[in-house]
């Protein structure tokens, strides 16, 4: 996989998660001299990939320092009705 597209990859997944446009910006930034310098040391596209982690595992591993456009939201959602207390599983 080349630079060009292991940071497309990574810059649109970064985007369907959300995250702020600064976030993004730095990000790829930060991971386009990562992937040059690892590449430098002599290393495959292949094996620069498998270093620097997939676009879903770079995302688990910085998630926590990044701000989102919207906050996270459970799946599910809604009120959360209580049962008559005469219900008897019917």
């Amino acid at each position: 996989m080349s630079k060009k597209q292991y940071l497309s990859e990574l810059l649109t997944y970064l985007i369907e998660k959300e995250v702020v446009q600064k976030d993004i910006d730095s990000i790829i930034s930060d991971y386009e001299v990562l992937y040059q310098e690892v590449l430098d040391s002599g290393l495959t596209e292949k094996e620069v990939k498998q270093k620097l982690g997939s676009k879903e595992e770079v995302f688990e591993l910085i998630k926590d320092d990044l701000k989102f456009r919207s906050k996270p939201s459970n799946k599910f959602v809604g009120s959360n009705p209580t049962l008559p207390t005469n219900f008897n599983g019917r």
